[in-house]
């Protein structure tokens, strides 16, 4: 349930809200069902049925999981706040996952990804401390939990240090505030007790959604009517790209171009929640979507006609994306639900790059503070190329406010960045 004092008091204002990590919106109204009927003298009838259609959406993105992996960061709190207020301005509304992934690598790969990831979402809102525990014993090629998850959820959890505030994400935090790791010793008891582990999860997904904004089956579309998820949750793979990169962006020869073509695809790498009508729900069993389990199969047959082409179809030298050309979707069934959402415009990835202003050379491991349009700041922690990658949409202002390096103490020049259309 969602305990209403517990949620920001205000709901999103306008079309669309956003993060440093995602976005929440609301759809257009949907017209009023307006069939036309005539006179009988039979007891015959037709039944009159309302369109499934969303009414609100949220969407968290890519930077917001470990690179190839369906663990949640710490800094996905602030998109599942977003989340909370959406619901409660519909109150009654219930809700499916969808989980998303970039166009790289096997399609049953990527498949098994998105699946994980939405599913790794859905238990955190539904604390299904059961399915996390699934995702930790069972890896699934790249996607293995490990210490780095259990690391990850100990640090966050540990109190801040005295007149210290706590960070949004424990993993681009300053030396100077960032908890200790863990021990070996406390890593060994976590990976030899389950029922530690158990309530490890519990207490991290409580940090993530805030203790009060727990979901129910009844909160999801198909009710937990099936133990798969299906209708709940699902994954996508690689079928529905919100861009597909030009044939020259696409270009992965050597390991330069490889790190900016999957900097490039960070916007296909997401998970999507859809919101519908109050007391709307679907039959598991007529519903599209395969399980997130599940393989490509149930994916494929309901692709349009020309599917393949939709998803992997590039021009040489310009990238199509879905809220421009809207011809980048394979499958129809999620094509048709998501048409005009906010939530499917693709965010764009700005990079900044930090050179020493004597000699030019990059400032690596630099602690750079970002202010972000709504507000909130981040820390984050340059490469050893002296870069950041930070991901908004067209119109966004950041503003570098501080830059502490193991280098240099102080940084003169501070700008600002603005996302464009054509960024």
């Amino acid at each position: 349930m969602i305990d209403p004092d517990s949620a920001a008091t205000q709901p999103p204002s306008g079309d669309l809200q956003g993060s440093s990590g995602g976005v929440a919106a609301r759809h257009t109204e949907a017209a009023p069902l307006l069939p036309l009927v005539a006179p009988t003298t039979d007891d015959a009838f037709n039944l009159i049925k309302a369109p499934l259609k969303p009414i609100a959406c949220w969407r968290v993105d890519d930077v917001r999981f470990e690179f190839g992996s369906s663990f949640v960061k710490p800094g996905a709190a602030a998109e599942l706040q977003l989340l909370a207020q959406l619901m409660k301005a519909h109150p009654g509304s219930p809700i499916t996952v969808f989980g998303h992934a970039d166009p790289t690598g096997r399609d049953d790969d990527n498949k098994t990804l998105s699946g994980r990831r939405a599913c790794a979402i859905y238990a955190a809102l539904s604390r299904k401390t059961e399915l996390w525990e699934k995702l930790y014993r069972e890896p699934q090629g790249d996607d293995r939990w490990g210490d780095n998850a259990l690391s990850s959820m100990l640090i966050a959890l540990a109190p801040a240090p005295a007149n210290e505030p706590a960070a949004d994400d424990a993993a681009a935090v300053p030396p100077s505030t960032t908890p200790p790791q863990p021990s070996e010793a406390t890593l060994d008891d976590y990976r030899s007790d389950a029922a530690k582990r158990t309530q490890l999860y519990q207490d991290y997904m409580d940090q993530l959604c805030g203790s009060s904004f727990v979901l129910s089956d009844s909160d999801f579309l198909a009710g937990g009517q099936d133990a798969g998820g299906k209708g709940d949750y699902q994954g996508c793979g690689e079928f529905n790209p919100l861009l597909v990169l030009s044939t020259q962006d696409d270009d992965a020869s050597d390991a330069d171009k490889r790190r900016l073509r999957d900097a490039s695809n960070a916007p296909n790498r997401r998970v999507l929640i859809l919101l519908f009508q109050a007391g709307a729900q679907v039959d598991p069993a007529k519903w599209p979507c395969p399980r997130a389990a599940d393989g490509v199969a149930g994916c494929t047959k309901r692709f349009w006609s020309d599917g393949e082409r939709r998803r992997s179809g590039r021009w040489p030298d310009r990238s199509r994306k879905y809220d421009q050309d809207k011809d980048t979707f394979a499958c129809r069934f999620y094509d048709r639900l998501v048409d005009g959402s906010a939530c499917e415009q693709a965010p764009m990835p700005v990079l900044f790059r930090f050179r020493n202003e004597v000699s030019g050379e990059p400032v690596c491991q630099a602690q750079v503070q970002v202010l972000a349009p709504d507000g909130s700041s981040q820390m984050y922690i340059t490469d050893e190329r002296g870069e950041i990658m930070i991901v908004g949409h067209p119109g966004t202002v950041y503003r570098v406010t501080q830059i502490v390096s193991p280098a240099i103490s102080t940084v003169a020049s501070v700008e600002n960045s603005e996302l464009s259309d054509h960024a």
